[in-house]
């Protein structure tokens, strides 16, 4: 089954813990909208190794005002704007500029799956 997730990591989630779960993320792109989701690369290759077709993360903290019209933005883009990966995220950050409070910025691994639209990278 194909699907995005979008999550938070309210919960403390780190690599080692998606590492250690059972099950696959098969043609998943996953949106991580948590504080610096994607601050180092460990996250990301986890979930591309178990089967993730993208991940999208933030640089750094977040505040919780902005990642929410952010989100709303990007997913707009993503799945009702046909856009690929890295246009949906282009056009987000122009719409909605970097985190006010913290200057974060979305982010995307692979590097490959920018050329992809959201039903390229969940088939």
């Amino acid at each position: 089954m194909s699907k995005v997730i979008v999550a938070g990591y309210g919960f403390g989630g780190n690599s080692d813990f998606i590492e250690d779960t059972k099950g696959k993320f098969d043609r998943t792109v996953i949106l991580a909208m948590g504080c610096e989701s994607y601050c180092y690369d460990d996250m990301p290759s986890i979930f591309i190794d178990k089967g993730a077709s993208a991940y999208l993360g933030w640089s750094h903290v977040v505040s919780l005002k902005y990642v929410d019209e952010v989100t709303l933005d990007l997913l707009g883009n993503l799945c009702t704007g046909n856009m690929t990966l890295a246009q949906s995220i282009d056009r987000t950050m122009a719409d909605c500029g970097n985190d006010p409070y913290f200057d974060s910025f979305l982010k995307y691994y692979p590097a490959e799956s920018g050329d992809k639209n959201i039903s390229e990278l969940i088939r």
